[in-house]
């Protein structure tokens, strides 16, 4: 899996969960503050140019950070993060 990786808090929250969990990372750095994020070859891979992003193993681009951390939480080894019950993965998405 790859990691569209920029600075600020957001990226970094999902490189966290993702070494909580045991899951390597490929990052690939963006520029964010250049803009490049923005441009045309980002925009391809991700049109709302958000960071973080993403790619999974399939080719498959996952764009927002609680979808990426539920998404590394399902497919990592190990005790869910998130919650192993309905009321416990409701208490942590709030």
């Amino acid at each position: 899996m790859k990691l569209y990786n920029s600075i600020g808090p957001n990226p970094h929250v999902v490189r966290m969960f993702a070494a909580e969990k045991g899951v390597d990372l490929e990052l690939e750095e963006v520029d964010l503050m250049g803009g490049e994020n923005r441009q045309e070859n980002f925009l391809k891979l991700n049109p709302s140019g958000q960071l973080p992003c993403l790619e999974a193993d399939d080719g498959s681009r996952i764009a927002e950070i609680t979808a990426i951390c539920e998404y590394l939480d399902e497919v990592g080894s190990g005790p869910s993060l998130i919650g192993e019950t309905p009321e416990a993965r409701a208490n942590t998405r709030m």
